[in-house]
């Protein structure tokens, strides 16, 4: 499934201020459960169709078996080497959600990049 990068963005920031401020070593549980609801939060801010169903949507396309928070639960708990960063957990959640991130704005950039370059070379 693909999302905006602005959900990946956001989910990051609030992932870390929560390692930061709040739990630097939650259990597997209370992880799992804060990734699904800040994800849900960060979808909804995104302005992602369809926000209120993002969870039910990522566990259709990646067919997992049992609800997101127990995929989640049982895959951190088996993954003991994971660094506890907003980064590091984003790419695990990406990994085990086969999620992809929507980068079309950075193409936008670099489309205006070549258009600023043809220019120059006429």
């Amino acid at each position: 499934m693909q999302l905006p990068t602005e959900v990946r963005e956001s989910l990051i920031v609030m992932l870390d201020e929560y390692f930061e401020n709040e739990n630097d070593s939650p259990d597997v549980s209370q992880l799992a459960n804060y990734i699904v609801s800040s994800l849900e939060s960060v979808a909804e801010e995104a302005g992602v169709e369809d926000a209120e169903e993002i969870i039910t949507m990522i566990e259709e396309e990646a067919e997992l078996e049992e609800p997101l928070t127990i995929t989640l639960e049982e895959e951190l708990g088996r993954n003991d080497e994971l660094e506890l960063t907003g980064e590091d957990v984003v790419a695990f959640l990406a990994t085990v959600c086969a999620l992809s991130w929507d980068e079309e704005e950075e193409f936008e950039d670099l489309d205006d990049f070549d258009d600023i370059d043809d220019e120059e070379e006429l």
